[in-house]
């Protein structure tokens, strides 16, 4: 670490030098303020980090108040606990002022980086983490988080990133290898995970914004998750493991949204890419009653892309994607909240778009269960029009809490209702049957998709003629299926 001398030179040139070296400057207003390192099982408190103090052996603690990280240095370390209010200042004071008074450059930004470790990034006081300077114009090149990301009591996270890069799949704005855990108890807690161009400023730069590619090892719990500022004009969202890791995947419920009505156009892209081995990912969009931000900020553009992986969704009309693409993998209809389908307490699982593209081999999940007036009923998807080439597979499940062995099936259902054009052709459809974790569609003797309607609209019907097996029949079917389904789990 440098001498006192070193650390008021940089100080004094920080509006002006940014080097290969990057400065991180606590505040000093007592033990419980500013940067704190953990070494030797004690917090040592610093005023000054250095390009490569601490290092990625290093655990560390910050409590409340700020710190600067400025220049296009690299700030790593093995895990990162905060302990309150905290903010990540990327620019001087004197920058700062600068661009308020419009005579900052924006192509003169330099960006730090921020590299957390397998340890992972948690939050264990009241308050939020906040990064970037002058109301989130300026942030972090990119933070790379190893593992988990876990809120515990923390009130919102908010990331900026620099408004100079061009994100990518090969250059994510945030990239997190464990799982994103909104695990506070209210549901209320907010992920800004692209917050960016805050602040109507005058001068060379008057709007920063950003297309963030963040990629994500799994979200897990409730909350928001948000594209915050009119600055953040696109934000693709893909859960995917980092490179030698495998996807986690969770069980999520909340909204996506934009955090305000104003500004420009915004984008939401949702891609799953989990790869066959990868954990299952569910994303429960919910209504939200009390401030109904999926309906009145909904993003201008939204869309989910299935890869590969398996997702299930559920959503309604006002949360709705104006496009889902299946490429690959597994889409279930899910229900609103995890468990088993009470039909007392809610309706079957739904998914609402505009447009459904099957363009590859993929599979969607159909859950049959009891209806609320003693009849079954099954999920459904709402989409506008259907097209595509790819051959899909319609999975029906038995919830085998209302399906007794022994039931002979003569029957018809619904899987969606389509408002506009169908231009698929059902007969290149797959469908197979499930129950209690096995396959039995060999127990019927029509499996069939077919389209009823006409170019205003219409329906997609599943017809089965089988039988559920008797209980022998099932130890059997699912004895020889052991290995072919080891990897088939009961939905959530």
């Amino acid at each position: 670490m440098k001498n006192s001398t070193s650390i008021l030179f940089v100080l004094a040139l920080a509006a002006g030098a940014h080097g290969a070296t990057t400065e991180w400057v606590g505040t000093a207003n007592g033990a419980d303020a500013g940067a704190l390192i953990m070494s030797g099982g004690q917090l040592q408190n610093v005023s000054h980090w250095s390009n490569g103090v601490p290092d990625g052996t290093t655990d560390v603690i910050v409590r409340q108040n700020w710190t600067r990280a400025m220049g296009a240095g690299t700030l790593q370390m093995k895990s990162l606990e905060v302990k309150g209010d905290f903010q990540f200042l990327t620019l001087s004071a004197d920058e700062e002022n600068a661009v308020r008074n419009g005579t900052y450059n924006q192509a003169d930004y330099k960006a730090p980086t921020l590299i957390i470790g397998d340890g992972g990034l948690s939050f264990s006081g009241d308050g939020n983490l906040n990064i970037g300077s002058v109301e989130y114009r300026y942030g972090f090149e990119k933070v790379v988080v190893g593992g988990d990301i876990a809120f515990n009591n923390m009130g919102r996270l908010q990331i900026c990133y620099n408004p100079n890069s061009t994100y990518g799949t090969d250059n994510w704005s945030l990239d997190v290898g464990g799982v994103v855990r909104m695990n506070g108890d209210t549901g209320t807690q907010l992920f800004a995970v692209n917050k960016c161009g805050n602040g109507n400023y005058e001068g060379p730069n008057p709007t920063a914004t950003v297309d963030a590619y963040v990629r994500l090892g799994g979200i897990d719990g409730r909350g928001y998750m948000y594209s915050h500022d009119p600055g953040a004009t696109s934000t693709n969202i893909y859960f995917q493991a980092q490179d030698g890791k495998t996807f986690q995947g969770g069980d999520w419920t909340g909204v996506i949204a934009k955090n305000y009505e104003d500004g420009l156009s915004v984008t939401f892209n949702l891609v799953m890419d989990g790869g066959a081995d990868g954990g299952r990912q569910y994303l429960r969009l919910a209504q939200d009653p009390e401030r109904a931000f999926e309906a009145s900020r909904r993003p201008d553009i939204f869309n989910l892309n299935v890869k590969s992986g398996y997702m299930g969704i559920y959503n309604a009309n006002a949360s709705r994607f104006n496009k889902i693409e299946l490429n690959g993998g597994t889409l279930e209809v899910a229900y609103i909240r995890a468990g088993t389908h009470d039909p007392s307490q809610d309706e079957m699982g739904s998914i609402y778009a505009d447009k459904l593209e099957i363009n590859a081999a993929s599979q969607i999940i159909f859950d049959v269960s009891g209806g609320a007036s003693s009849m079954y009923e099954n999920d459904m998807m709402y989409v506008g029009d259907i097209s595509g080439s790819g051959v899909v597979t319609l999975v029906i499940e038995f919830d085998a809490n209302y399906f007794a062995e022994g039931k002979e099936i003569n029957d018809s259902y619904q899987i969606f209702s389509l408002s506009d054009a169908n231009n698929y052709d059902w007969a290149q459809a797959l469908v197979k049957v499930m129950y209690k974790g096995g396959d039995i569609s060999g127990q019927f003797s029509k499996l069939e998709a077919r389209y009823s309607g006409d170019g205003t609209g219409g329906s997609v019907w599943v017809d089965l003629v089988g039988v559920v097996p008797e209980p022998a029949a099932v130890a059997a079917i699912l004895g020889a299926a052991a290995l072919a389904f080891a990897v088939w789990r009961k939905r959530k």
